[in-house]
């Protein structure tokens, strides 16, 4: 190389160092750094041109040749390397081979998240560093959702960075000022936005897409006037907590009274009767019929002891209310009495109890009643939802005078579906739908808190009002697997973990003095 294309070579090499130092420390872009760019584009072509004569022989050289087609390859490779990590990155696919499905969606989200032909945008505010911390579980949770479909997209910003942002979207919440590292988490749908609380999991961002992607408000109405349970007392035998949780679900709730207006609200999804002491009068009873008749969806929850005159309705229903008390039998829970009942066994077939492992789970009822399919009503599609151990038995009354029956199991919650017939034998033509259930107590403040009792009438709900989306998630859980090894296998395990080590050593000691002696 001569002299010349050195210094140019050297120019060419000074004038990029500058260029990239300026650059790095302004930030930004400058009219003034043109120069060394020009300079050291011209001084790297003056340089080549120069010794023009050496480079074309160097490149006809042999060995040239063979490292240019060696170049090649490691380009061809880095270039196929670098398209598959393209394509990994904008098409992401992940495969779950766990038994459980610990890392995909539930069949819930999915359903809610194909048929969206416009973008969820999910917003999370965190506050520093610290904050940041906090954000790996939801990081890890969103990007299941964004493994799905394109049509998720997730932002982070930092409040901290971001204060216009931030004040748009907190400045109206009322714990916006609470702990340093909390964390804001929003989704937007074509205009909604909803807010999630932690845990941050599956179902707290599925509630939140349910509201958000839902088109109508579903409005249940619940019957009064007959000492029903109160949906405004927060005492534990009110109904406070179950009413916030189906607002929870953008699901509206109001009150009626049949003895004040002898008339049903015609826009009723359900009608739930929770817990009435007092008689229905017999016009009550006939009318809440028709209702059912016309394909109307009805929840009832009936305790035992009282003359509610609900046993008349749900006979006219396909239920027997048999108004006995059930205790629990051989199996007890800690801090609850005998008539509290466990139920144990649930409908693997129904959609409300499907997500309840049998022998996993479990959900309490007070003072609680049998309800079974009732007789005369074979066109009737009757399931039984939850039953007790085999175990149980039953008291006509709560005396110490009374001996309980024998042991078996006992049903404690049924659903029914079908076409009623009237008093005249006319079949209805549409289907109606009920949920019955032989306690109250389980909806209440006090046992509510249960994460079974709060799913398994939550689930009723969503079930009776076709909001199938808003059944319960179960929490998946890791299945421990034993690994059970005979004498032998386990002779063959720790041989192996001894001799290959040793016969590794051997082979390669061998080998090294062979080689040192050639």
């Amino acid at each position: 190389m001569s002299r010349l294309g050195k210094i140019l070579f050297f120019i060419a090499g000074i004038s990029l160092a500058i260029l990239l130092a300026v650059r790095y420390v302004l930030g930004g872009w400058i009219n003034p750094l043109f120069i060394p760019l020009i300079i050291g584009g011209v001084s790297l072509i003056g340089a080549i041109i120069i010794d023009f004569k050496l480079y074309l022989e160097f490149m006809t050289m042999r060995t040239t040749k063979h490292g240019m087609n060696m170049g090649t390859m490691i380009l061809l490779v880095l270039a196929l390397l670098v398209s598959i990590n393209f394509l990994a990155v904008k098409k992401n696919k992940v495969w779950d081979l766990t038994e459980d499905k610990l890392f995909s969606l539930s069949p819930q989200s999915v359903d809610i998240l194909k048929p969206l032909k416009t973008s969820v945008r999910f917003v999370i505010f965190y506050r520093g560093e610290k904050s940041r911390e906090n954000l790996n579980s939801l990081r890890e949770t969103l990007r299941l959702y964004q493994d799905l479909t394109n049509q998720v997209e997730v932002v982070f910003y930092d409040s901290y960075l971001e204060n216009i942002k931030a004040q748009e979207y907190l400045n109206s919440l009322p714990d916006k000022d609470a702990a340093q590292n909390k964390v804001f988490a929003f989704v937007e749908y074509e205009g909604k936005r909803e807010r999630f609380n932690a845990p941050f999991g599956e179902t707290e961002i599925t509630s939140a897409l349910v509201k958000v992607t839902r088109k109508t408000t579903n409005k249940v109405y619940f019957l009064t006037g007959h000492g029903e349970r109160d949906l405004s007392s927060e005492g534990e035998e009110g109904l406070r907590g179950l009413k916030d949780l189906m607002e929870q679900y953008s699901t509206k709730v109001e009150s009626f009274n049949l003895l004040q207006n002898p008339t049903l609200p015609a826009e009723a999804s359900a009608i739930i009767i929770a817990g009435p002491k007092q008689p229905l009068m017999e016009n009550e009873i006939q009318l809440l019929f028709d209702f059912a008749y016309k394909g109307g969806k009805l929840l009832i929850l009936a305790d035992p002891g009282e003359k509610h005159n609900l046993a008349i309705l749900l006979n006219k229903l396909g239920v027997e209310f048999s108004n006995t008390f059930i205790l629990n039998g051989g199996l007890q829970v800690s801090g609850v009495s005998q008539v509290t009942v466990v139920g144990l066994q649930f409908d693997q077939n129904s959609k409300i109890t499907k997500p309840f492992l049998n022998g996993n789970t479990f959900a309490l009822f007070h003072l609680a009643s049998e309800v079974r399919a009732a007789s005369g009503h074979s066109d009737l599609k009757v399931a039984e939802l939850v039953k007790t151990s085999d175990r149980s038995m039953s008291i006509t009354e709560l005396s110490p005078k009374v001996r309980p029956g024998n042991m078996k199991s006992y049903i404690l919650g049924v659903s029914v579906q079908g076409k009623l017939k009237d008093r005249e034998g006319k079949q209805s033509d549409k289907d109606f739908s009920l949920i019955a259930y032989g306690d109250s107590d389980f909806v209440t403040n006090k046992f509510l808190s249960l994460p079974t009792n709060e799913n398994l009438i939550l689930n009723s709900l969503a079930d009776l009002t076709g909001e199938t989306d808003l059944i319960s998630i179960r929490p998946k859980q890791p299945k421990q697997t034993k690994l059970v090894m005979t004498n032998g296998s386990w002779l063959g395990v720790v041989s192996a973990g001894v001799l290959l080590p040793t016969l590794l050593i051997i082979f390669g000691s061998v080998i090294w003095f062979r080689r040192r002696s050639a």
